[in-house]
C-alpha cells in the first residue's frame, strides 16, 4: 500500500452528485460525520452523517482527488492525505470547515503514508521513500496552527525506519495524548509519550500479533486498541511489555478503522464495504450495518469526527 498526499481543489461536480446533496455543507451541532476515501481510485473523500445505514448516501464530496487516503481531525480542521495531485507527491490538503479547503505541499520529498493529530492540534505525518528493495520511513511533526507556510518542526528520529522493504504503517493517539506507532519491521507496537521531540524514544513496546501486515489502528474512549490484521485485533489496557491481543473480530480485509462517540467500531475494507459493529465487542461480534463505498473495492480509509 502506498501513498497519501492531498489534492488542490474542491470540485463538487467532479463526481455524479446531485447539487442538493453536494451543496449541503452545514455541520449540525451534536452530529458526527464519517469521511471515507479510497486510496486506489480517482475520485474524492465522501462525507456521511452518522449513524450509517446500508442505504446511507453521502452528504457531500471533497472531490477530484487522486488516490485519497488517511483522514484525521483536529482543532476544527479535517486532514486528508492522497497519493498524487497536480502539485506532485507529498501534498497535504486540509479542509477548514469555516472557510473551505486549503492545499499544502509537505516540505519533504517523502511520500505521506498516514496522519494523526494530537490534542494540541499538532499534525504528525508518517512518510516513506522506496528505492528498489530499500525503504526509509519517518514521522514528521508540524505545529498547530497549520497554514500554507507551515514548515516541519522536527522529525521523530527514533521512529525513523531504514530496516528494509516493509513499511511502518499505522499511528494513533490514545485518550491520554500518547502516540502509538505500529512497526511492521520490528513487529512491535510502540508508545511515545509527550512532550514529543526529535529525541523521543518509545516508553513502552510490546509485540504485535502475527498475520497480515497491519494497515490501521484506533482507540476508543476507554483506551481499548483496535488494529487491522486479517480481522480486527483488540488489545485491552493497561498496556505492558507483555500485552497480547484479547481477541479478534472477524471482518474481510480491513484497511482502516474508526470509533465514534458512542463506541461503535467502523471497518473500511478492501471489498468496498464499511462494516459497523456495536459494543460490547467479542470474538463473536457481527456487523450491525454493512454499507457499500461509492468507489468500490480497493484501499479505503476513513475517519469519524469526535
Amino acid at each position: 500500500m502506498r501513498s497519501l498526499a492531498f489534492v488542490t481543489a474542491l470540485v463538487l461536480s467532479a463526481l455524479p452528485v446531485s447539487s442538493s446533496i453536494a451543496q449541503d455543507r452545514a455541520f449540525a451541532a451534536g452530529t458526527q460525520y464519517a469521511y471515507i476515501s479510497n486510496n486506489a481510485s480517482r475520485g474524492g473523500t465522501f462525507v456521511y452523517t452518522l449513524p450509517l445505514a446500508a442505504s446511507s448516501h453521502y452528504r457531500w464530496v471533497i472531490g477530484n482527488l487522486y488516490a485519497p487516503g488517511a483522514v484525521a481531525f483536529g482543532q476544527g480542521q479535517v486532514y486528508v492525505l492522497v497519493a498524487n495531485s497536480s502539485q506532485g507527491q507529498g501534498t497535504l490538503v486540509f479542509e477548514q470547515t469555516s472557510s473551505g479547503p486549503v492545499s499544502w505541499v509537505l516540505p519533504s520529498s517523502l511520500l505521506p503514508e498516514m496522519v494523526a493529530v494530537d490534542p494540541a492540534g499538532d499534525v504528525f505525518v508518517g512518510q516513506s521513500f522506496i528505492n528498489g528493495a530499500n525503504a526509509s520511513y519517518q514521522i514528521n511533526v508540524f505545529r498547530h496552527p497549520i497554514t500554507t507556510s507551515t514548515v516541519r518542526a522536527f522529525t521523530m528520529n527514533a521512529a525513523v525506519n531504514n530496516a528494509g522493504s516493509t513499511l511502518t504503517r499505522g499511528m494513533a493517539f490514545d485518550a491520554g495524548g500518547n502516540l502509538w506507532v505500529k512497526d511492521d519491521d520490528k513487529k512491535t507496537m510502540d508508545e511515545y509519550v509527550p512532550p514529543f521531540t526529535s529525541t523521543s524514544i518509545p516508553k513502552l513496546t510490546f509485540p504485535k500479533g502475527s498475520g497480515a501486515p497491519y494497515g490501521s489502528m484506533t482507540f476508543d474512549s476507554h483506551d481499548v486498541m483496535y488494529v487491522t490484521n486479517s480481522g480486527i485485533d483488540v488489545y485491552k489496557p493497561p498496556f505492558t511489555k507483555n500485552s497480547r491481543k484479547a481477541f479478534t473480530i472477524s471482518v474481510p480485509g480491513p484497511n482502516s478503522l474508526a470509533v465514534d462517540a458512542s463506541g461503535n467500531l467502523y471497518a473500511a475494507c478492501t471489498n468496498g464495504r464499511v462494516y459497523v459493529f456495536s459494543p460490547p465487542f467479542s470474538a463473536g461480534s457481527r456487523p450491525r450495518v454493512t454499507m457499500a463505498i461509492p468507489t468500490g473495492s480497493s484501499l479505503p480509509f476513513m475517519g469519524v469526527t469526535q
